[in-house]
């Protein structure tokens, strides 16, 4: 394929870093004032990854509607995304209030929570010990209530509820890879994303616009309870030190994704192209998506993997290689 051909090229070259330095170059430098602002420091993880001011995810409570989130509209993937940073101890309430307000269908992680030593992300889930985690500061409950254990990942089941409206919703799953360390196992990382294709949290239909309908709705304990589904994905086997662990969200409105973003949204670009897999360019996308969020892909290394992960995800879907 010519996607192919274009690896070929690029690898046998050793042009790696020069094509990654042109992409950089080509990105927008946009403002992004109000991340900046002293009162929101403590709620950016990173001080080079921050949302630019056109593409920022506001809160809709409270006096300080900030989170270190953007909003993507990515016309190759026919879908929405909110690429965010894995949440801090203190902003762990308001990632789940966005994940509320935006009736996100689901949630994938992408980062563990500790990657090489290092705090990749605060735990903002309960696990099967805890059973529920009650974030205070904006009101929100999650309950587990049950997981999957992969292969390659975990898939787990939350519910998460609105105590100042008495609403619950049902999040499906959350996937963390068992290697984010490997930057060499594309099949793994797309086996993930077929697994949250099939269980609707990615729709199979093409998304047209920048919003989309709200997921389906229908009775949930007591007759009121809103029916949603959630995925959190964590600990995408691509690692490498990805200073960004983010999140990504198909939004009903968007799907919402920590760390690592680009290449789930990559992969997602190419499962709607099902005809001509090999069709989706993975420069043009990236570029696309740096004017909406800053820091995606940081390396030549992240570069390289992501085109190897679409020339193995074209061949799964033309028959040629499995996914496991």
């Amino acid at each position: 394929s010519a996607m192919e051909a274009e690896f070929q090229e690029i690898d046998g070259n050793a042009r790696w870093s020069a094509v990654y330095q042109e992409i950089r170059q080509q990105s927008s430098e946009l403002p992004c004032r109000v991340a900046k602002l002293p009162e929101n420091k403590n709620r950016n993880r990173y001080r080079d990854v921050s949302p630019f001011d056109h593409s920022r995810i506001r809160l809709q409570v409270g006096t300080n509607d900030y989170i270190n989130a953007s909003l993507i509209t990515v016309e190759e993937a026919r879908r929405n995304y909110i690429l965010t940073q894995g949440p801090l101890p203190n902003t762990c309430g308001s990632f789940w209030e966005m994940v509320w307000e935006q009736r996100s269908r689901g949630v994938v992680m992408l980062n563990r929570v500790i990657e090489k030593g290092s705090v990749k992300c605060a735990q903002y889930w309960p696990q099967r010990e805890e059973r529920d985690s009650v974030f205070e500061d904006t009101n929100f409950k999650l309950t587990f209530v049950s997981e999957d254990v992969k292969s390659h990942y975990t898939v787990r089941q939350l519910e998460l509820e609105n105590l100042s409206v008495s609403v619950c919703g049902r999040c499906s799953g959350s996937i963390d890879w068992r290697d984010p360390g490997d930057f060499t196992l594309p099949l793994h990382h797309l086996a993930g994303l077929r697994s949250a294709r099939v269980s609707g949290v990615l729709p199979q239909l093409p998304v047209q616009g920048a919003r989309v309908g709200l997921p389906e709705l229908g009775p949930g304990p007591g007759g009121g309870a809103l029916q949603r589904r959630y995925w959190t994905l964590g600990d995408l086997l691509s690692g490498g030190h990805l200073p960004c662990p983010g999140w990504f969200a198909p939004l009903p409105n968007a799907l919402t994704v920590p760390g690592k973003g680009f290449l789930t949204v990559a992969g997602c670009a190419q499962m709607s192209r099902r005809k001509d897999p090999s069709s989706v360019r993975i420069c043009e996308v990236l570029l696309e998506m740096r004017r909406c969020r800053m820091g995606l892909i940081q390396t030549a290394d992240q570069l390289r993997f992501s085109y190897l992960a679409v020339i193995e995800g074209a061949k799964s879907i033309r028959g040629d290689s499995p996914l496991q």
